[in-house]
């Protein structure tokens, strides 16, 4: 959905999807005591037919939306992963691999074209079966491409018609959960074990490895996984690392004012910060948590606050607050000003079309960027 039910996904494309949009918009506890929904990474079947349905009777946006989408080399069906183990320096095409699984799992859900199952299945075990070593400094690779994978495999796994095998479901799971969460928990906690840094994760890398770690949970249907994360984001008593808090007064992140602790770096990092915040939020709506109105709407200010400096005014307050570990000049940095991060929709469903709230500024991005695409590691 965003702006009514909106997803997409292909490389620097415009295009825009449905993203989850049913639950309730009370606040619920900060821990989830009933089952997990699946499928329920972004999008829940609800999401998913919807999408299906607009497609099929050529329903504008998300028509034209699906037109392109369909047109990026990762949609495709002949698309060719290269399934890897992780060493020194990273592996990027990890995160294309993962973009691809998921992509092609969506046109499958969509067309019902069976190469598209069979080609997400492919990408998926080719990675559980051959990674068996992740380096602890990857962590970035880790957690850009944990969120696709596992949101592909939710769709696969939770749909009967996929043909995804238990046995193929079970090496999945390992690799996710001995792979992968390691290697993202030690950077978020910072362990300073297997090549881990012993500094906690802060900044858009630090969120970044939470929201990674919030889909493999899901996946795994892990409570006590899905609490560590939810924790982390409202930097609790419980948090095992309040830098990662969305809120700057609880240590984390985003100040009152809407400014983000990188808005002194460049524009890039703190809409990338932004973006994965806001994907945990959607993540834990699927699941009936509402993470959205944590902070008094504090990812609505963020989303104005970004929308507003990007589209060139002079006026967004800048806090200078940084990070935990970082400090940045007095005055909020012009590099990649204008450059966007593709997430303002998934925040303008959630504050306007589902609450009736006002987003005036991220409103005029959005008629800039509409249909909106996806860029780097977010999936629009």
């Amino acid at each position: 959905m965003k702006k009514q039910p909106r997803a997409s996904r292909s490389q620097r494309m415009r295009l825009s999807f449905a993203i989850c949009a049913i639950a309730s918009l009370i606040a619920i506890p900060a821990t989830l005591n009933a089952a997990f929904v699946h499928p329920g990474i972004l999008h829940t079947k609800a999401d998913l037919d919807r999408m299906k349905t607009n497609v099929l009777y050529q329903t504008y946006p998300w028509y034209g939306a699906f037109q392109a989408f369909q047109l990026d080399s990762k949609s495709s069906s002949s698309y060719v992963a290269a399934p890897a183990n992780i060493g020194a320096g990273g592996y990027q095409r990890v995160r294309a691999d993962a973009h691809a699984a998921y992509q092609n799992a969506i046109m499958w859900y969509i067309t019902g074209n069976s190469a598209h199952a069979a080609k997400a299945r492919e990408i998926l075990d080719g990675w559980a079966t051959t990674c068996t070593s992740w380096i602890c400094t990857a962590n970035i690779d880790a957690y850009a491409a944990a969120l696709h994978f596992c949101a592909a495999a939710e769709i696969l796994r939770h749909t009967p018609s996929s043909g995804w095998s238990t046995t193929s479901i079970n090496n999945f799971s390992s690799f996710v959960a001995n792979i992968m969460w390691p290697v993202l928990h030690g950077t978020l906690l910072g362990t300073g074990t297997g090549g881990c840094s012993s500094i906690p994760g802060d900044g858009n890398q630090g969120v970044g490895d939470a929201r990674g770690l919030m889909a493999i949970a899901i996946f795994l249907s892990d409570q006590g996984k899905f609490d560590l994360t939810v924790n982390a984001y409202l930097g609790n008593a419980s948090s095992v690392n309040t830098c990662v808090a969305l809120t700057k007064e609880a240590g984390g992140y985003i100040d009152s004012n809407g400014c983000p602790g990188e808005a002194g770096r460049d524009q890039a990092h703190p809409q990338g910060g932004m973006a994965s915040y806001m994907e945990m939020a959607q993540m834990a709506w699927c699941q009936g948590l509402d993470l959205w109105a944590h902070g008094n709407n504090r990812l609505l200010a963020a989303a104005e606050w970004c929308a507003r400096f990007n589209l060139g005014d002079n006026g967004a307050p800048y806090s200078n607050q940084g990070t935990c570990f970082s400090t940045y000049g007095n005055n909020p940095s012009q590099n990649a000003r204008g450059q966007w991060t593709m997430t303002y929709e998934i925040a303008y469903n959630h504050y306007v079309v589902r609450r009736g709230l006002s987003m005036p500024w991220t409103l005029q991005a959005l008629n800039r960027l509409r249909p909106e695409g996806t860029a780097g590691d977010d999936p629009g």
